[in-house]
């Protein structure tokens, strides 16, 4: 058998986030899903900021620390598991890691799931300024984004079909994009009372 130690620094990685993943697995509460650019950052803020004011927190968290209350559903030091930062405290809060991942019997095993969703047409908009203007991964029109089979429609299609059979198979929460906006502290609200149902 050969040592860890002379694994292939990728192949180490990766039997390293394994071991992490199997670690946290367990006491993993929820997962919040959602496609990129569908408002996962901000219900994660809106979320974080509740459950940092339960416990007394302060400062109370920015865009930056609230990786420490909802992690990444990854084992990234600084935004995923490893950077969870609320230990300290007696009050025991959820461990709600949030992901972007096609869903996976495997990886979400039958964990509880809030999954957020938005207006497909403002998701694929938001999308294709983040690759062209931020990410720069992309160069093209709207039309060729739209048609791009790992960025556009195909991806988006394919990402949501993956959790609608998911989602049959567990207990789960969808909130909208649109509803949140709309009513913030009503949907909030409905996502705490799923979680204290868990």
């Amino acid at each position: 058998m050969r040592k860890l130690w002379n694994l292939p620094r990728i192949a180490l990685k990766r039997v390293t986030n394994i071991a992490g993943m199997a670690f946290y697995s367990s006491q993993i509460d929820a997962v919040l899903a959602a496609y990129p650019k569908s408002g996962r950052t901000w219900f994660r803020f809106i979320l974080s900021s509740y459950l940092a004011n339960v416990i007394g927190l302060k400062p109370p968290p920015d865009l930056h620390s609230m990786f420490t209350i909802i992690p990444n559903c990854d084992m990234d030091t600084e935004r995923g598991l490893p950077a969870l930062g609320f230990a300290r405290h007696q009050t025991r809060l959820p461990l709600i890691p949030a992901t972007h991942l096609t869903y996976s019997k495997i990886r979400f095993r039958s964990y509880p799931v809030i999954f957020m969703v938005r207006d497909p047409r403002d998701v694929m908009v938001s999308a294709y300024f983040h690759a062209t203007r931020q990410k720069r991964c992309f160069s093209g029109d709207i039309d060729g984004f739209l048609n791009d089979p790992k960025q556009g429609i195909t991806a988006l299609t394919r990402y949501l079909n993956s959790w609608a059979t998911g989602l049959q198979s567990r207990r789960h929460i969808v909130v909208s994009y649109e509803a949140l906006s709309g009513d913030p502290h009503g949907q909030t609200a409905k996502a705490l009372a799923f979680l204290g149902n868990l």
